[in-house]
Order: C-alpha cells, then sequence, then structure tokens
C-alpha cells in the first residue's frame, strides 16, 4: 500500500489553519471542557467582590425638604408694570442652579467649617474596614499586640476640630496631630517636622517655618490612644466648593411644572459621617433661605433709595409751582377758569401725571435695564403716544385767551406735582413696609435629620459585579486558551486540519491507567502480565476501540506491499506502545499469526509490557547476524515478539542496514499481521527508515497532547521522504461532557458505550 515515492492517497492539508467557526455548541463545549477555569475565576471575583463590599466605606445621606415657590417674589403694589418686571417668575431649574452654586455653598462651607477635614490615619484599607466594625465600649488596641502599629487608629478613635489656619500656601497640604496623653497633643507639619503641642479645648497657636503668619489650631474633642495618629487639613475653598457640589442632590417632588405654583424641592447632602450629612444638608438649606430674603430685600432697598433721591427735587417742583399759582392769582384778583378750560384743565393734569410717571420709573428701570430691553422699548412708545396727546392738548390751549392759558398753565404745573409727590411718598411708605416683613419665596419645610442607616455600599450590587466581572474573563480566558492551545482534542478537528481520516478512536481507559501506576510485575515467558490490557481486562472500552482497529486494518492491508504495519508518532508518550501491544494481540484471538516488533531502539518498553527481557532482540540481529528465530519468543497462541535487544548506542545507522530489511521480509512471509512499534518521528530518521520497509503506517494521535504543529510537521517530514501516513489512531479520547456537548448523543454512544460480556448464571448457584 505504501511504496517509496509513492504520493499519498488523501489530500494532506498540512497548511490549513482555519480553526473552525465558533459556534454555540463549539462555545459551550470549550466551556465545559475547561470549567475549573471558569469556576476559578468566578471564585476569584466572589472574593474580591466580598472584599471591595468590606472594605468600601458607608455612605450616609440627609435630606431637607425646601418648599420654593415658583412666582413672582418683587413688590407689585397694585398695576406697578415695573415692580413685577424686577422680579420675574423664576423656573425652578434656576433655583437648583441657585442652590449649587459656589455663593450658596461656599457660605455654607464657612459657617460648618466644612473645608476643614480632620479623619484618624488608618494603616490600610483593611485596618479603615475593622476599625468601622469595631464595637468595643474601649478604644481597639493594635493587632497581634504589635507596638510598632501604634500610630494608627483601630477603631473608638474620634476628633472634632473647631478652627484651623494655616497660610496660603500650605492650604491643602496634609498636617498630623499625634496623641501624647489624655487631653494633649503634638502638630506635625507636612515635612514631618513637629511645631507645636496643644490642650483640647484650647486654642493653640505657633510659628509655620520661615513664614510669618502661623498656624491656630482649636480641637475641641479628642479621644484616642496616645501615639494615634489624625489627619488635619485646610482645604482651598473652591475644593472644598467642588467637593460639597458632588455630595448634593436635588431632587423635584410634587408639582414637575416650573411654573406651577408651590413645588417642593429635596435636598440631600452625601458623606461617610452622619452627623456632617446631616449639618451640611441644614446648612446649604438655610443658606439658601437667608440669600433668597436678603435678594428680594436687597431690591426693595434699591427701590426706596431711588424714591428717596427723587422725593426731594419733586417736593421743591411742588412749592415752586404753588408759589407760582398763589402769586399769579393774586395779581389777577378773581379770574375764573370757565367750564372749558376747567375740563382742559382736567385733561392735561392726567396726561401729564401720566407722562411724570412712566418717566420716573422709566428711569428706574435703566438703573437695571438698557434702552434696547423689550420693557424699556415698550414704555418709550407709551411715552410717545402720551405726549403726542399733550402735543393735542396744547393746541386747544393756545385757542384760548391768554390770561387764561397762564392760569391754565400753573394750576396744571401745581397739581401734577402735587399729584406726583403724594404717590411717590404713599409708594415709599409701602417699600418701608414691604422692606421689613420681607420673607422670601422660600421655607423649609422639614429640617435633615441624623441617617441612621447607610445608604451604600450595596454589598450585594458589588458582589454580583465582581462575580459577573469573573465570569466575563473566565469565558474570556478559556476562549484564549482555546485560541492559543496546541493540543487536538477530537477526532473531527484532526482529520479536518491535516486531511488524513481517522481510523479507530480509543477511548480514555482506566483499567490501563491503573496499570500504568502500578509497577511492572515479571513472570515466566509464555503469559502476559496484568500490564496488558488485552489480557487481563478484555472488556474494556479501550479494547472495543482497538478491536474496531483490527477489522479496518484488514481492509487497509488488502491494497497494501505487504502486511507489516508500522505504529509511530509525533512524539513520545503518545501511547504507541499500547496500541501495538493490545493491537497485535486481539489480531491473535481472531486466529492470524501475529508477530509483535518493538522497533524502538532508543527507548523501547515492550520487554516490560509483556513480562520479558530486552535481550535477545533485534538490535541482536542486525549487529550480530543470528538467526532470525533466535529472537522471536512466542508469548501465546498465534502471537509472537520480537524486543529491542541490547539498546545500540547508534540505532539511526543499524536500522538503515540492509539486515533490517531482510529481517521485515523474512517475516512478512512468515506471518499473516506484522506490527512494528516504531520510535516517534521527530527528528530522527529512525521511523522514516522502518516506515519505508511496512506496507502500511499509522501514527498515533493522543488527546490533548499531542500538539497540532508536531503532528503535521512529522507527517509532512514523512511526505518528503516519499512515505504517506495511511491513517491516524485517536488515542485516549475521554469521555466528557464537552464531547457529549459539541457531538452530540451519537458520538457519546458511539464512542463510549461498551458492552459487558458476563457469563450466564449458573442454575446450580441458585439457592433461593
Amino acid at each position: 500500500m505504501n511504496n517509496p515515492g509513492e504520493p499519498a492517497k488523501y489530500a494532506q492539508q498540512l497548511d490549513d489553519d482555519d480553526i473552525g467557526g465558533f459556534g454555540i455548541r463549539e462555545v459551550t463545549a470549550i466551556v465545559v471542557e475547561r470549567w475549573p477555569v471558569l469556576a476559578a475565576a468566578i471564585f476569584v471575583g466572589a472574593l474580591y467582590g466580598a472584599y471591595r463590599g468590606w472594605v468600601e466605606p458607608p455612605i450616609y445621606a440627609a435630606s431637607a425638604l425646601v418648599e420654593v415657590e415658583t412666582r413672582s417674589s418683587g413688590f407689585a403694589f397694585g398695576a406697578d408694570v415695573f415692580s413685577a418686571a424686577m422680579s420675574p417668575a423664576q423656573p425652578l431649574a434656576t433655583q437648583m442652579e441657585i442652590l449649587k452654586s459656589a455663593s450658596v455653598l461656599s457660605e455654607a462651607i464657612s459657617e460648618l467649617k466644612l473645608d476643614i477635614v480632620a479623619e484618624p490615619i488608618h494603616h490600610s484599607l483593611v485596618g479603615a474596614a475593622l476599625a468601622r466594625t469595631f464595637r468595643g465600649k474601649e478604644l481597639a488596641s493594635p493587632p497581634f499586640g504589635l507596638d510598632r502599629y501604634a500610630r494608627y487608629a483601630w477603631g473608638g478613635e474620634f476628633i472634632r476640630v473647631i478652627d484651623f489656619k494655616v497660610p496660603e500656601r500650605f492650604t491643602g497640604l496634609p498636617f498630623r496631630i499625634r496623641v501624647e496623653s489624655e487631653g494633649e497633643y503634638s502638630l506635625f507639619g507636612p515635612g514631618g517636622q513637629e511645631l507645636g503641642r496643644g490642650r483640647v479645648g484650647q486654642e493653640s497657636s505657633g510659628p509655620l517655618l520661615d513664614e510669618e503668619e502661623g498656624w491656630t489650631l482649636f480641637v475641641g474633642k479628642l479621644r484616642a490612644r496616645p501615639q494615634t495618629e489624625f489627619m488635619v487639613k485646610v482645604q482651598r475653598m473652591r475644593n472644598a466648593v467642588a467637593s460639597l457640589r458632588g455630595n448634593l442632590r436635588l431632587q423635584q417632588r410634587g408639582d414637575t411644572s416650573n411654573f406651577g405654583g408651590s413645588t417642593i424641592l429635596v435636598l440631600t447632602v452625601q458623606s461617610g459621617d452622619p452627623i456632617s450629612a446631616m449639618a451640611a444638608s441644614n446648612a446649604v438649606a438655610e443658606t439658601y433661605l437667608r440669600q433668597n430674603v436678603e435678594r428680594l430685600s436687597e431690591q426693595a432697598q434699591k427701590r426706596l433709595e431711588f424714591l428717596d433721591s427723587q422725593l426731594p427735587r419733586i417736593r421743591t417742583e411742588l412749592r415752586l409751582n404753588e408759589e407760582a399759582l398763589l402769586e399769579h392769582r393774586t395779581q389777577n384778583g378773581s379770574l375764573q377758569l370757565s367750564d372749558s378750560a376747567q375740563g382742559l384743565l382736567d385733561s392735561m393734569t392726567a396726561l401729564e401725571h401720566q407722562v411724570s410717571s412712566l418717566e420716573l420709573e422709566r428711569s428706574e428701570m435703566l438703573g437695571v435695564y438698557t434702552t434696547q430691553h423689550p420693557l424699556v422699548e415698550s414704555m418709550d412708545r407709551k411715552l410717545k403716544q402720551l405726549k403726542t396727546d399733550r402735543s393735542r392738548l396744547t393746541t386747544r390751549l393756545s385757542q384760548m385767551p391768554d390770561a387764561e392759558i397762564r392760569l391754565l398753565q400753573l394750576s396744571r404745573d401745581a397739581e401734577v406735582a402735587k399729584q406726583l409727590y403724594l404717590a411717590l411718598l404713599n409708594k415709599s411708605q409701602e417699600l418701608r413696609i414691604a422692606k421689613a416683613g420681607t420673607i422670601g419665596n422660600v421655607r423649609i419645610i422639614d429640617k435633615a435629620i441624623k441617617p441612621e442607616v447607610p445608604i451604600a455600599p450595596n454589598r450585594g450590587a458589588i458582589l454580583g459585579q465582581w462575580v459577573s466581572s469573573g465570569f466575563a474573563a473566565g469565558l474570556a480566558l478559556i476562549l484564549l486558551l482555546h485560541l492559543l492551545r496546541t493540543s487536538v482534542d477530537s477526532p473531527d478537528e484532526v482529520e479536518r486540519k491535516v486531511g488524513i481520516p481517522v481510523f479507530a478512536t480509543i477511548p480514555h481507559s482506566k483499567h490501563q491507567a491503573q496499570i500504568d501506576r502500578r509497577k511492572a510485575r515479571r513472570t515466566q515467558a509464555g503469559r502476559l502480565v496484568d500490564r496488558l490490557l488485552a489480557q487481563g481486562n478484555p472488556n474494556d472500552v479501550a479494547l472495543e476501540g482497538i478491536r474496531s482497529l483490527r477489522a479496518t486494518l484488514y481492509f487497509a492491508m488488502l491494497e497494501a506491499k505487504n502486511c507489516a504495519v508500522a505504529v509511530t508518532g509525533p512524539s513520545p508518550g503518545v501511547g504507541k506502545t499500547f496500541i501495538a501491544t493490545n493491537l497485535s494481540t486481539v489480531i491473535a484471538e481472531a486466529g492470524k499469526r501475529t508477530l509483535l516488533v518493538d522497533a524502538d531502539l532508543r527507548r523501547g518498553r515492550v520487554h516490560a509490557s509483556v513480562g520479558l527481557n530486552r535481550s535477545p532482540g533485534l538490535s541482536d540481529v542486525i549487529a550480530s547476524e543470528v538467526p532470525f528465530e533466535a529472537v522471536i519468543r512466542k508469548l501465546g497462541p498465534n502471537l509472537d515478539v520480537v524486543t529491542t535487544g541490547k539498546l545500540p548506542p547508534n540505532p539511526a545507522e543499524l536500522l538503515a542496514n540492509q539486515r533490517f530489511g531482510e529481517f521485515v521480509e523474512a517475516m512478512v512471509e512468515e506471518y499473516d499481521t506484522v506490527i512494528i512499534d516504531a520510535p516517534p518521528v521527530m527528528n530522527l530518521a529512525d521511523a522514516l527508515t522502518i516506515a519505508r520497509w511496512a506496507g502500511t503506517n499509522f501514527m498515533v494521535v493522543r488527546a490533548q497532547r499531542t500538539g497540532l504543529k508536531d503532528l503535521t510537521s512529522a507527517i509532512k517530514r514523512l511526505r518528503q521522504n516519499g512515505i504517506a501516513v495511511d491513517g491516524l489512531i485517536f488515542n485516549d479520547l475521554r469521555a466528557t461532557l464537552a464531547g457529549y456537548v459539541r457531538e452530540g448523543y451519537g458520538y457519546y454512544k458511539n464512542n463510549y458505550y461498551q458492552y459487558s460480556y458476563a457469563p450466564a448464571p449458573d442454575p446450580a448457584d441458585d439457592r433461593t
């Protein structure tokens, strides 16, 4: 079947690097096959998730309820258009932005000294977690009594810094407070140098290096063991504002429309300290309320200042107009206005009063808006219309007698000045009353209370997140290992990769694994020891695979040049000796005269498997030219064996001797089947020499051990020497759930199902 130089019968696609498609079945099989990797990744993820959930500091949230009336908050009296324009209704979104503004937050920070950070120094995240979970009445001591950890806080420590001032360039830098004794402490600078000492409840101060300004520290409360250290620093105001803004949450409750009347805001501050969260929430709410009232009061104050500046001028004009009217009446005696002139006077007086009022309001409005503002432009249009009407009345006035005209003008000016003065005086009094009673459009409904239960961390969510991450990482690692793997896992994969048919699949044998773990036991010649599976466990599942190989071997040898079958492998440890010895046994059991030849002159082990000495053997026949019959030893009916003989120093040269070819030719004439246990191909010439004399060549591939690269390299090497591999034997295929998932029930059944041949029970043994 295999002549030197004959091309391979099967197309051997050795350069095909296609790894095949990844379907759901394939991916599932890969995951099932490497489930320990996935389980380990999930376990590590769960372990780290539990650790993160434990060391994560708690977060408390304190909420205050604030009502913000989005209606106009100005001081509009009657139909005072300008007052309503000065205080337009503000959307709730605007109020929320004001609440988060630096002006509100910085004032709250200054009030509570939130820019001062003081906290115990812990050894690590674990140390901080231990300190948080400590519930003892006394202070916790360093673990295991180690004094070198005395500077760290281990539970029960507390500090309250009322005031801390340092020069500007030291703002944001950490200082250290070390407890010296009961009520006494030392302050250390950022560089570790001691700056001075102080007592709890008293303000302490001292110089700070070469700075003109020194430090001032007021510690209100301090509870800790001696030598325990705390960190204290003054944050820059912008950093403190950013921190508070990041911990501030605003949520609208109730009416969700911006102009729907009263709307309630939930003002929530998050902090690691429940008391700090409560204090900060209340401080922000109260600051917002105070600034709201101050803003509205400031509007009233500005209007009052404007009115107070105009009243003296209007009062002077009124006095002058009244004096001029009195003087005119004195000079003209009993001159009175006619009915038509009196009607004209009333119209002109009302018109002049409107013009003067609008001009006054326009002057006040220009203090806030520009001349291009729509309100100012609207007022200009009204003034223009009023002035047009006044011009028309002035034309009518010019048609009257001069004396009557003068009297009418003086009466008009006096009446207009009087009405304007009284209106401004009344409005001034109203604004003074409104300013004194300003309450704003914001009120605090509920103040924040101290939270008892933290809102974070959600340890269940953290654990679930890391378990999911571990699961994803495990899947990724499994797929990466699969892509980087070098071994073959299934017969179909081997056939797809190399293009050579698999003649038989040999399942994994537990009995053979037990035999391999036991030490070889020698017996007298002529009897197989229990290291040979075919003799000790003839019903083993692996033997069923070898019997199927025996059946296919008959058909493969029909076209072969001789009955010699070489069994080799790409590398050691693939099980070629196991295949050769047991295949020889099952062929002999079928009535065929069989010869087993151990041609692995480097590390052949057939003699140990069958319980014989290594010599005499094949090397003795080739080197010493002893008769062939001298090295053939009988193992049983129809089965003979030739061991390696003494291992030579030059096995490749010895096998290349013509004597070896003569031996093979003589044996194939004498026996029905000659099974040659050949050495692995690797980079050796031994297997090439043997394969040229064999009519059929089989390559043994071991599942999850033989590398695809080694297999393709071995096949290429044989082909380059004109030798074709007639078939593959897939050895040690394990019955795994992955194989079942990958190939389905039929694969599992056909490859792993075995029949049990047990003798029928003897009726004589039935004693019931």
